[in-house]
């Protein structure tokens, strides 16, 4: 009996052991480059287009998103409704936005927003960069990887088991009050042997906005 009390207590201590180290944030990024498809595939994430469908949650309509992702610092998003059209580029620290032909440069929380919008596009060789500011953190279901750059905070989490992103969820103060975006990612495949997910489901606060599906993917080598 003694010796089972003992067994038991080994293993319960390896296990503990073993999330411990699972909790580090480097060892999570290298699980995360591996179920992705490896170093060098998750590397054809440094830039790429991509084209997506739009069902709008909000409005009677649907569209489309072309995107165009240059890690760690540029973004170009045209989306497309039958009656109107918005274009946002965000290029280092400098962001504009196109609504209908007409285009401004923003600053504040709408630039923050669409700093928001590339840091959730990070990849996990772009998170392993920033893995010493990383902060880990611990659920039933999820590792969520917290990275505060600026006035925002992006949190992703990571099914636990798969290494997967599951959700990002980015944050931001405005005039003291937080604002938060969520992306729900489903329906991974590989493209060229990178795993990516080919259904965005996204929230503003609580708000079901759009729902995404993914058409075409075209890595720039």
């Amino acid at each position: 009996m003694r010796y089972l009390v003992r067994a038991f207590m080994v293993v319960a201590m390896l296990i503990v052991s073993l999330d411990a180290k699972e909790m580090d944030a480097k060892e999570l990024i290298s699980k995360m480059i591996d179920a992705y498809g490896g170093k060098e595939k998750v590397a054809l994430l440094n830039s790429y287009e991509q084209f997506w469908t739009i069902q709008s949650q909000v409005r009677d309509m649907n569209g489309t998103d072309s995107r165009k992702v240059i890690l760690p610092s540029y973004l170009y998003t045209h989306i497309q409704y039958p009656t109107r059209s918005q274009t946002r580029i965000l290029d280092k620290d400098r962001g504009v936005k196109h609504s209908n032909g007409t285009g401004k440069e923003v600053n504040g929380a709408m630039l923050d927003a669409m700093r928001l919008q590339l840091f959730r596009l990070y990849s996990p060789l772009e998170l392993d960069k920033h893995a010493t500011y990383i902060k880990v953190l611990d659920d039933k279901e999820y590792y969520i990887l917290s990275l505060k750059i600026g006035n925002t905070t992006t949190n992703y989490y990571l099914l636990k088991g798969l290494y997967l992103i599951d959700k990002v969820v980015g944050e931001l103060k405005v005039q003291g009050k937080s604002m938060k975006f969520t992306t729900l990612y489903r329906d991974y495949r590989s493209v060229e042997g990178v795993q990516m997910p080919h259904l965005e489901i996204k929230y503003a606060s609580d708000i079901n906005t759009a729902i995404m599906r993914l058409k075409a993917t075209r890595f720039k080598r």
